[in-house]
């Protein structure tokens, strides 16, 4: 049986106002909780933009992915991938994700 994995997509979205600010325009989920496999964690990584810095602690991985910035509007919309699960499959994941990414 494969290993599952919960799956979440978090977002923000900085806009020159809310940085004068010094907070976020909109944040949220794109996706929370979807039980996944293990190679649907890593091509949801791979859809998400390339990966810029990841954080694993446990059975837990972040992946922060690159900055999408609308050039017309300024605005700057940043995700993160966070995955928890088996301790094995999460250590895993990250050598895979910092290996083909050198993150």
């Amino acid at each position: 049986m494969p290993t599952t994995l919960s799956l979440s997509v978090s977002f923000d979205v900085v806009t020159e106002k809310s940085a004068e600010q010094g907070d976020f325009a909109e944040t949220g989920w794109v996706v929370e909780g979807e039980r996944v496999t293990f190679r649907e964690a890593l091509s949801e990584i791979g859809s998400r933009g390339y990966p810029v810095g990841m954080h694993v602690r446990h059975n837990a991985l972040t992946i922060f992915h690159e900055d999408q910035i609308d050039y017309r509007t300024g605005e700057h919309t940043s995700e993160a991938t966070h995955i928890q699960g088996d301790r094995r499959a999460i250590a895993r994941l990250a050598r895979i994700v910092s290996r083909k990414y050198r993150t």
